[in-house]
């Protein structure tokens, strides 16, 4: 797929997320790939995405979920030269992140438990990532290749 292929080319990351919110939408509303740019044609697909989103968001998918479908389907239609974009489409919440709303740090007894249950070669991962504030990038590449 050349979208897949282009979108490589700035972040492999994005271009493996794009692709499986791709196909959840696909799965979730019953498309294709390609029936979603003939709807987007029509003018069907802004109806369609807008009771998309109130229905997920009626059995409590958060915002910050939804934003991801609105800027893959974008993107999506923006490569196929579609220019109608779901603008103007509101999603609540989609600046909020309650899933890690409350995140915090592990206390020093759970980074303690944790420690003594991994391996060597995890241990010192864990120390390195625990200790020195770097980024998991830091210790190798997205693929694990090095």
């Amino acid at each position: 797929m050349e979208w897949y292929k282009n979108l490589q080319g700035g972040s492999l990351i994005t271009a493996d997320n794009y692709l499986r919110t791709l196909g959840r939408y696909c799965k979730l509303t019953k498309n294709t790939p390609e029936s979603i740019l003939k709807k987007a044609k029509s003018g069907e697909l802004k109806h369609e995405f807008i009771e998309f989103v109130n229905d997920l968001q009626n059995q409590g998918k958060n915002g910050s979920y939804l934003v991801l479908f609105k800027k893959t389907l974008n993107s999506w239609l923006s490569f196929n030269n579609i220019d109608q974009k779901l603008q103007g489409i509101k999603i609540r919440g989609a600046n909020l992140t309650p899933t890690i709303q409350d995140e915090r740090p592990p206390t020093k007894e759970e980074l303690d438990k944790i420690l003594r249950n991994a391996s060597l070669r995890g241990r010192a991962i864990i120390g390195i990532l625990a200790f020195s504030g770097i980024r998991p990038e830091s210790l190798g590449n997205y693929k694990g290749t090095d």
